[in-house]
């Protein structure tokens, strides 16, 4: 019977570490670069990219490079994504920058960070393994269905840092309402964006 037991324990503590290794793991974020729109005179701007146009550059060299268009038709919209421009997904945001990832499998994710006045929201997107780019998470959406708040009296407002936690990333949420001091205001949750190895897609959950 003890021997059982001991064979027991061992085999759930290799299955453990087993499941643990084979989860996916994240890097802790590293600053790509900045890009944004000029409100003084309208023009973009792109920092530390390694290809600067006038409409567009590219972030980083190789197969991790990353492509920022500018929108024309609208001074806070961009797309980002590969280097064709029907491989990238749209980001609104007046000042941003890009943080990326890397893990343990052929997947490449990226936070897309829009700072700007009192407003503090976030996009995941990621590089597939075919090379496609999608966006999985957009905290402008996650606003919209989680909170009933009315615009003119306040907003939602996001954690200044994007946390990662193995196959997890976290950020904590805000409520400001305007013309108080006590900004980012008063804290209303933390979401939790768990990646899914089976659907290849993350998770949200609100822990409050």
């Amino acid at each position: 019977m003890k021997l059982f037991k001991i064979l027991y324990i061992t085999v759930v503590t290799f299955l453990v570490i087993i499941s643990n290794c084979s989860a996916l793991q994240m890097t802790n974020p590293e600053k790509v670069g900045e890009f944004g729109t000029n409100l003084k005179n309208g023009n973009t701007y792109f920092v530390n990219a390694v290809k600067n146009y006038s409409s567009y550059a590219a972030f980083g060299n190789g197969f991790n490079s990353i492509y920022v268009y500018k929108d024309k038709s609208f001074v806070d919209r961009f797309h980002i994504g590969g280097n064709m421009a029907n491989n990238t997904v749209p980001f609104i945001g007046m000042s941003n920058y890009i943080y990326r990832i890397y893990t343990n499998e052929d997947i490449v994710f990226y936070i897309l960070k829009s700072a700007y006045d009192l407003d503090t929201d976030y996009a995941i997107i990621g590089r597939k393994k075919d090379g496609q780019f999608v966006k999985y998470i957009d905290t402008h959406d996650i606003s919209k269905k989680y909170f009933n708040i009315n615009a003119s009296s306040g907003t939602i407002v996001y954690g200044n840092d994007m946390h990662v936690q193995n196959d997890t990333l976290y950020v904590d949420c805000y409520y400001y309402k305007y013309g108080t001091d006590n900004f980012p205001g008063k804290k209303l949750c933390r979401f939790y964006f768990r990646w899914d190895d089976k659907a290849q897609w993350f998770g949200i959950a609100q822990l409050k």
